[in-house]
């Protein structure tokens, strides 16, 4: 199973870094020269460093790269404003995409960098400012704690000295980009009421929540070792072919990536399993957890997933397996197995909510089930251990 495993999470992460390059949205671009260009622009989400940007007139096209010395603005969509701008990072004094959060009496920008944030506040004379959050290790006695300094606070007081109702609430301020933006919005309001300053964060989005069903074909088989009292059971059995049907609900927030979600599926079905003149009958509720992966085209979407399930076999029967002098199914007790769940998916939309798709499933599970006999004098346990795998193909609708 760990090779399997492996091979799976191989596969997942290649094709994660393969698709993962690109995710392009509708938007536009000032160049340096004073064109704007209307079209499609590679977003990397703010937890890329935005060292180049991607440009496309059309999705069919090539793309062109452009650096912080070609462009001089960003845009997607009315929401996430980039501009470049000269700042030093990590040593390094050169030009850099900032996305600015907020325009107004002050500006504010935001840069993600190693572990934190970079802020910076460009006040109505054009002077920038860092603002700083910088974090000291303090010993006492025996224990260590962490200590935010906030040099920011002092900036923004200077900075806001015509309005105290502002500087007042500035020692409670957070360091993230919604406190940044909210108190810059404050000081303008309070300061300024010639025009509306303007917001350039995008609203936090809804998570979609997609429910759906599928149903298909499964391949199956099980097998089982190291068992002492019901040897018959260590035999070669069959493979199984039966009908699946599965309902699955998968979370995505756009907030954090609008091509990773979760998803929790409940599948059912069954395998009949035969060796010569012994045969069983197994009933499965399986509940698999993964994380999805989906790569966003015109009209078909491909996606792969990776987790782990839970497989319940809820009905077992046997026929010939357990010998005459005992008593008792082959398997008795703790019918349930642990595995890997991954696959691939292929989906097209047939309406502004609707998907409809194809899917290949593999599983691969293992258990541990526990068996009681009693023979005269005596009661004897034994542990069956037992591999069961799927593949499965099957075809269903997302809503």
């Amino acid at each position: 199973m760990k090779k399997v495993f492996l091979l799976s999470l191989i596969v997942f992460v290649y094709v994660e870094n393969g698709f993962s390059q690109s995710n392009y949205r509708q938007g536009y671009i000032v160049k340096v020269s004073g064109d704007t260009l209307t079209g499609f622009i590679d977003y990397k989400g703010n937890l890329k460093n935005l060292r180049s940007s991607k440009f496309k007139n059309n999705l069919d096209d090539d793309y062109q790269e452009y650096s912080p010395e070609e462009i001089d603005v960003i845009r997607f969509n009315d929401a996430n404003l980039y501009v470049s701008m000269e700042t030093e990072i990590d040593g390094a004094k050169k030009k850099y995409f900032v996305e600015q959060l907020i325009d107004g009496i002050v500006d504010v920008f935001y840069y993600p960098i190693k572990n934190g944030a970079f802020f910076l506040i460009r006040d109505e004379e054009g002077g920038i400012y860092e603002l700083k959050n910088t974090r000291e290790e303090i010993k006492i006695g025996n224990s260590q704690y962490t200590k935010d300094k906030k040099e920011y606070a002092a900036v923004l007081k200077s900075l806001f000295q015509d309005s105290p109702e502002t500087i007042n609430k500035i020692d409670r301020l957070e360091y993230n980009p919604d406190s940044m933006v909210e108190i810059a919005e404050e000081y303008h309001n309070d300061v300024c009421s010639e025009y509306a300053c303007i917001i350039y964060t995008k609203e936090r989005l809804k998570m979609n929540i997609g429910l759906g069903f599928h149903v298909g074909l499964t391949n199956s088989s099980v097998s089982f070792h190291d068992n002492v009292n019901t040897k018959n059971l260590n035999q070669e059995f069959s493979s199984s072919q039966n009908p699946v049907f599965g309902l699955f609900v998968n979370f995505m927030d756009p907030n954090i990536s609008e091509r990773f979600s979760v998803q929790l599926d409940l599948i059912f079905t069954s395998g009949n399993y035969v060796v010569g003149s012994s045969n069983m009958d197994i009933s499965y509720l399986k509940l698999p957890i993964s994380l999805k992966y989906t790569y966003g085209v015109k009209k078909i979407k491909p996606s792969f997933w990776l987790g782990i399930a839970y497989n319940k076999w809820s009905k077992f029967s046997d026929e010939n397996i357990v010998p005459e002098h005992l008593s008792g199914d082959a398997i008795q007790k703790r019918r349930n197995q642990y595995g890997l769940y991954t696959g691939f998916e292929l989906a097209t939309a047939i309406g502004s909510k609707t998907d409809v798709f194809i899917q290949g499933k593999f599983e691969y599970y293992s258990g541990r089930h526990l068996n009681t006999w009693f023979v005269p004098g005596r009661t004897v346990q034994d542990y069956a251990k037992s591999k069961t795998s799927f593949l499965t193909f099957s075809t269903g609708v997302k809503f």
